[in-house]
């Protein structure tokens, strides 16, 4: 991690400097405003993905590179749990991101109520 944040960092602040630049595969850069985050799906996104890591035992990246290398059985169900996992979200997202929006709102309802 920390090795990605040395690289990551500067080039933040590299592209923050050069706002006239724009990146060769899209429109504009995706950089947040402040406050624009959903903290909410962001943790419960990253204890997902690291449970999932934790429980298979797998970095993703190198287990794509693993399966190639030297594809075994435990692989190539890893693999399969996570194309089933893209269709879910795929499938379901919608609907998930219905149920996300629905209890923000009785959150800050129940908030302004006190």
């Amino acid at each position: 991690m920390g090795g990605a944040l040395a690289l990551c960092i500067p080039g933040y602040r590299l592209i923050a400097a050069r706002q006239s630049s724009r990146p060769v595969c899209a429109q504009n850069f995706g950089i947040p405003k402040p406050g624009a985050v959903d903290h909410g799906k962001l943790l419960v996104g990253g204890a997902m993905f690291g449970a999932g890591w934790g429980l298979a035992g797998l970095c993703p990246g190198p287990a794509v590179v693993s399966i190639v290398a030297r594809p075994t059985a435990g692989l190539l169900v890893w693999l399969g749990a996570m194309i089933g996992g893209m269709f879910a979200h795929k499938r379901f997202g919608s609907r998930l991101e219905a149920l996300f929006a629905d209890s923000q709102k009785n959150v800050s309802q129940k908030n302004k109520s006190r």
